[in-house]
Parts: structure tokens; C-alpha cells; sequence
């Protein structure tokens, strides 16, 4: 696909704090999950911003 221009990037933050997470139980959440700190948004955006390749003018 990359012969055709087809780029793929993935961000799997795996816990982003947003007003959703904000009334989850650390019990009620799967196991993986209980102990993590959440991400920014913030901080999820910029991860999208660099994986996104920047085109110049020139």
C-alpha cells in the first residue's frame, strides 16, 4: 500500500481522561485498566499531530 500513498498510523492511548472516565469505578473497570494513569486529551492530540506527516509549501 505504501507504493500507492497509503499511510497508516495507530494511537491506542489505552486510558485517555475524559468527562466519560471521569464517572468509571477503578472496580468496575477491567483489570488492566485499574491502576493506570489516564492520558491527557491533550496529550493524546499531540501523539495524533506527530503522526500525521507535516507537508511543506516549497
Amino acid at each position: 500500500m505504501a507504493d500507492g500513498g497509503v499511510r497508516v498510523s495507530v494511537i491506542y492511548p489505552a486510558l485517555t481522561a475524559t468527562d466519560l472516565l471521569q464517572k468509571a469505578k477503578e472496580a468496575e473497570m477491567p483489570p488492566p485498566f485499574r491502576h493506570m494513569t489516564p492520558l491527557s486529551a491533550d496529550d493524546v492530540a499531540q501523539a495524533v499531530v506527530a503522526a500525521v506527516p507535516q507537508e511543506s509549501d516549497g
